[in-house]
C-alpha cells in the first residue's frame, strides 16, 4: 500500500474531523486512521487516469489523541498523492446538534 501521513494534536471527544486525500491514477480503495480508534468514514470518489481525484471523510466525534499521525492508504498505484486533516471543536460549554 502506498501511504501519505499528517500529524496533529486531536484535542478531545466532541470534535470533528474532515480529510480530503488526492491523487491520479487507479480507481483505488482508501482508507485514513491514526492506527487507534480514530477511522475516518470515507465518501464514493474518484480517481481515474491522469487526471486529479480525491475523497472527503469525517469522524464526527473524535477520540483525543495528543500525536496522532493520520495515514493515508491507497490499495492501487496513485501518484500526485497528499492528504489534509482538518479540525473542528465547539467552543466550552457548546453543543454541537
Amino acid at each position: 500500500m502506498l501511504r501519505e501521513n499528517v500529524t496533529m494534536n486531536v484535542v478531545g471527544s466532541g470534535t470533528l474531523l474532515v480529510t480530503w486525500v488526492k491523487g491520479a491514477g487507479a480507481d483505488t480503495d482508501i482508507s485514513v486512521s491514526d492506527g487507534g480508534s480514530n477511522t475516518f468514514t470515507m465518501l464514493p470518489h474518484i480517481m481515474k487516469g491522469p487526471a486529479h481525484g480525491g475523497c472527503f471523510g469525517y469522524i464526527l466525534s473524535a477520540t483525543a489523541n495528543a500525536t496522532a499521525a493520520f495515514t493515508a492508504a491507497f490499495t492501487d498505484s496513485v501518484t500526485y498523492r497528499g492528504v489534509c486533516v482538518w479540525q473542528f471543536t465547539p467552543g466550552a460549554g457548546k453543543t454541537v446538534y
